[in-house]
């Protein structure tokens, strides 16, 4: 098999060598329509099978799944869709390149074949971890029988494998297949995206991190797999009867194994003139290092406050460093001072295998800061720590299971720290908010964010929550009507809406200590 190569491209490959041996044939899509696709003769492969060993080998090494040859097709069927960008916001993209797409991550992949095939530098996806948690957009339970299954896979109906259907029963995963045949073609296209020194990160759990490591073998090449990241997203103790688990996973693949993916080192840290020397400083190295200060607080922990935030370990560990030279001490307008690392010439960045300090909890704080209650969302501090090994500033970063948009929140701030020009694709589903099941929010997003216009009306008896144009009236507007306290009151939104984003970004409050530029940040929206 080449691995990650679609038909048609492994087609093209033997057609450079064997024109004779390629024709075209007929397909039906999801619509029933026929399109026509390259197939390999016959005839051709009798005569291959005269000149090469063919294995038949019914035993050998591979991951088997019920539905693997549907889900399969799936990643070659052409999108019969077609993305709109929403009229009167779509002025700025050519200056951002910031993406929000509304749509099934499937089709969505399909048709950004034609645009962005590889193009980006970094994915970051945090799929459904199969845990049985209904509440999710993207079901979260993929148990079903097997009846259910097939017909969720094309085998007994036409829909194929666009969206495993919730279910009711909790027998767990009907042997993980609902979930192997939902991730499957969409990695596969997400392959075909990343530029050939590009980078996917995936989080997962226990749940299923055993089956996605042998998909990604298989998509990627297990010769492309780079390190099975741990992330301690909690610490203390817990409820478990055998063994606290307070770790997920992060999958780290290369497209090209033999290519680095690191930026340009002379881009990294702050340029200051020390003993009379243009140096390259990295200001941030505590929080790094050693976690945030205090929770809630983004800004970089002084010198002076140590004693009082960090634990007699930690601060003997940086008195150490600061008395080998390897820390130094950078005197800020306030006759404070930040604790820096001299970023020496030819060195980088690296990643390690266990992430400590950035505690999930981090990412429920932000947004409980900002009145919102959602379901584990990543630390924005753990999308940064990703997007900043060694990423160019100028990188396309892709998120096709956006959540509550913690990429592109690390993307924007990213970008306001250093001046970098990184651009992002957030890709969701819609969903809309019924105001009976989910009254607090719904109420919530009526009481602070500017009208959506008449053709985004309401449907279905809720309010389809859809992205407004970011400009300073609709940004800055809507929030200086409300009280500090009616914007951050908890308001829980168990599935996500486009909106979140926004609401985090831009209703945060005062003591936020990185800037909104003084030019909006856009972002269009398109949908499918």
């Amino acid at each position: 098999m080449i691995f990650g190569k679609s038909d048609q491209e492994i087609l093209f490959r033997i057609r450079d060598c064997f024109p004779d041996a390629i024709t075209e044939t007929e397909r039906k899509g999801e619509d029933g329509k026929p399109y026509i696709v390259y197939a390999l003769k016959a005839e051709f492969l009798d005569e291959i099978k005269g000149l090469v060993d063919i294995s038949d080998d019914k035993d050998r090494y591979e991951l088997r799944f019920p539905g693997k040859r549907q889900a399969r097709l799936q990643a070659q069927i052409p999108s019969d869709k077609t993305l709109i960008m929403e009229r009167g916001i779509d002025s700025d993209f050519n200056e951002t390149g910031n993406l929000f797409i509304e749509g099934d991550n499937l089709d969505v992949l399909r048709m950004l074949q034609k645009s962005y095939r590889e193009r980006i530098k970094m994915i970051y996806i945090d799929p459904p971890y199969n845990t049985g948690n209904d509440d999710f957009i993207y079901q979260d339970d993929f148990s079903q029988s097997q009846q259910e299954y097939l017909k969720d896979i094309g085998v007994l109906d036409e829909d194929g494998v666009r969206q495993i259907s919730e279910m009711k029963d909790k027998l767990r995963g009907r042997f993980h297949a609902g979930w192997l045949a939902m991730i499957y073609p969409r990695l596969k296209l997400a392959r075909e995206l990343l530029t050939d020194d590009g980078v996917i990160f995936i989080s997962i759990d226990d749940n299923e991190q055993a089956n996605l490591k042998l998909i990604c073998d298989e998509i990627f090449g297990e010769n492309n797999f780079v390190s099975n990241i741990i992330w301690q997203r909690a610490s203390g103790g817990g409820n478990a009867s055998d063994v606290v688990t307070g770790h997920d996973f992060i999958l780290l693949y290369k497209k090209n194994k033999d290519l680095k993916f690191y930026g340009d080192e002379s881009s990294r840290g702050k340029v200051m003139q020390i003993d009379e020397k243009q140096l390259r400083v990295d200001d941030d190295v505590v929080r790094k290092h050693f976690g945030r200060y205090k929770k809630g607080i983004e800004r970089r922990c002084y010198y002076e406050e140590l004693s009082e935030y960090k634990n007699k370990n930690q601060i003997d560990d940086i008195e150490a460093k600061i008395n080998k030279g390897e820390y130094i001490l950078i005197k800020q307008p306030n006759n404070k001072h930040f604790i820096g690392q001299i970023i020496e010439p030819g060195q980088r960045k690296i990643l390690y295998s266990i992430v400590q300090n950035i505690l999930n909890s981090q990412g429920t704080d932000e947004l409980n800061n900002l009145g919102i209650a959602f379901s584990n969302p990543k630390p924005v501090d753990l999308i940064r720590y990703l997007i900043n090994s060694n990423l160019p500033k100028d990188s396309l970063v892709l998120d096709f299971f956006a959540g509550s948009a913690t990429t592109a929140h690390a993307v924007m701030q990213l970008n306001a720290e250093d001046g970098g020009n990184r651009r992002f694709i957030m890709v969701q589903l819609p969903e809309e908010i019924d105001p009976k099941k989910s009254k607090e929010a719904y109420d919530f997003c009526i009481d602070n964010l500017p009208p959506p216009p008449k053709k985004m009306g309401r449907r279905s008896g809720g309010l389809l929550f859809r992205p407004l144009p970011i400009s300073p009236a609709s940004v800055f507007g809507a929030p200086e009507k409300k009280s500090s306290r009616s914007i951050r009151k908890r308001v829980s939104i168990s599935a996500f809406d486009p909106f979140a984003w926004w609401i985090r970004y831009f209703l945060e409050t005062p003591k936020r200590l990185w800037p909104i530029p003084a030019k909006p940040i856009f972002m269009p929206i398109v949908r499918i």
